[in-house]
């Protein structure tokens, strides 16, 4: 049998090098179907399967390339749903995560998506497992959506409308290689002008004075910063999120803003957490990185796969200016990255963006929306890993938005991390309710109060 091969594109070649070298990454997800219909999820879980050749790509190293190979009949026959015979308190994502790290390294061995199906009485608990490589955050919307909804529609025994998708991954893929190589010059010098290494020094100072007012001894010279804070990050047993909700009235607030000056609701936080930090750094020039999906067009807009790329948005904030200039300033510098987004960090290996961004945001859309979605648990609690001093997971469905402060407590307090998140809720309502005030204005407010 012939094989057919696909090159991979420059970001599968970053997870490849990331999950070959460094660790395995699975995005690991839980639903609970209240009642469980097991023929009826088999055939959901084949038809999301036979739309999207993600689902059913394993990739192949050779010659020095990477590729995409997409099995289908025979080579395919193995997937299908992993029913475990466990009480579902039993398992958890902690239990399961060790196992698929050391199962789903082998990128060509299938599947790398894979369905855990715990029964409970009438109901199910399940846990749905992708590997990055071919999938993103917003892909693992998209699969739950499209799932449930093949699962209802099969419930009722009413075949689910067959819609074809524009592009599959390999399709994409393709695309992407010709307009990396095609733009590639004119990317890697964008970002060399936009990330100058005085500004990243100048965060990474702040960064380590953190360190410092944490009492975590520092005596470095300045050059040797960047590995110094990776190594930091790298601590085991420090890595902490705080989730909290966004007060229902800020949330109100923040979407007739939006509406009122047609910028979106992620643009708006992002100046948030501009202005927050220009605050609480005194810095005239704050950095902020962030994730963007490359699906600006229908074609990409239901495709499962890890189309994210990285992006930074300098905003030097002049306190003359209204803060509705401030919004629309990072709005505007946050679209214009999105023409240059980062897919590869290989040619920028030199610019320490890890560890000079002094936020990192990854914002969740609320298009796919689902009920079935966990919520996480308010307040601290430890977690894994972290790859940033702070970032944050902003989840908006369209009714609410909620935030995951993941943060390492080498720079971060569980108290000062619970106090900058208070800060921006409270700056957020602020300039939701006086986005005319100036921003010189608006802290005097604030420190008035």
């Amino acid at each position: 049998m012939t094989r057919s091969l696909h090159e991979a594109f420059a970001k599968q070649y970053e997870d490849w090098i990331i999950n070959e070298q460094y660790d395995v990454e699975i995005l690991l997800s839980k639903i609970r179907l209240d009642t469980f219909d097991r023929t009826a999820f088999e055939k959901a879980y084949r038809t999301v399967v036979e739309r999207h050749e993600s689902l059913r790509t394993v990739f192949i190293y050779e010659a020095s390339t990477l590729y995409q190979q997409v099995l289908s009949g025979d080579t395919a026959a193995g997937f299908a749903p992993i029913y475990l015979d466990s009480a579902p308190d039993q398992v958890s994502v902690a239990t399961l995560m060790p196992m698929l790290m050391q199962t789903m390294r082998n990128l060509s061995a299938p599947p790398l998506f894979r369905i855990y199906v715990i029964p409970d009485g009438t109901s199910a608990i399940v846990y749905l497992a992708l590997h990055h490589i071919i999938s993103d955050e917003w892909s693992v919307k998209i699969l739950i959506s499209e799932l449930t909804e093949a699962y209802a529609a099969w419930q009722a025994n009413t075949p689910p409308a067959e819609t074809p998708l524009p592009l599959q991954l390999k399709d994409y893929s393709r695309l992407k290689n010709e307009e990396w190589h095609l733009k590639k010059e004119e990317r890697i010098q964008y970002w060399l002008h936009k990330l100058t290494p005085l500004l990243l020094g100048g965060l990474q100072n702040r960064l380590i004075k953190l360190l410092q007012q944490n009492e975590t001894a520092v005596s470095l010279h300045p050059s040797q910063y960047d590995a110094f804070l990776k190594g930091v990050l790298n601590t085991p047993g420090k890595a902490m999120q705080y989730a909290c909700p966004l007060p229902a009235d800020t949330y109100a607030q923040l979407q007739q803003l939006s509406a009122s000056s047609r910028i979106s609701r992620p643009g708006i936080l992002l100046a948030n957490a501009t202005l927050l930090f220009y605050t609480v750094y005194k810095q005239p020039e704050i950095m902020i990185s962030t994730l963007a999906g490359d699906r600006f067009k229908k074609q990409t807009a239901r495709l499962i796969g890890h189309l994210m790329g990285g992006s930074f948005i300098r905003v030097p904030v002049n306190p003359q200016h209204t803060v509705l200039q401030v919004i629309q300033q990072t709005y505007l510098e946050f679209l214009q990255t999105m023409k240059y987004l980062l897919l590869n960090y290989d040619d920028f290996r030199d610019l320490p963006l890890q560890s000079a961004s002094l936020l990192h945001v990854n914002y969740l859309n609320e298009s796919f929306r689902n009920e079935a979605w966990e919520q996480p648990v308010w307040g601290h609690t430890p977690i894994d890993l972290v790859f940033y001093p702070l970032s944050v997971i902003i989840a908006d469905d369209g009714d609410s938005c909620s935030f995951q402060w993941n943060y390492h407590s080498s720079f971060y307090t569980p108290e000062q991390l619970t106090e900058l998140a208070t800060q921006f809720n409270a700056l957020l309502h602020r300039i939701t309710s006086s986005p005319e005030i100036p921003v010189d204005r608006l802290f005097q407010q604030a420190d008035a109060e």
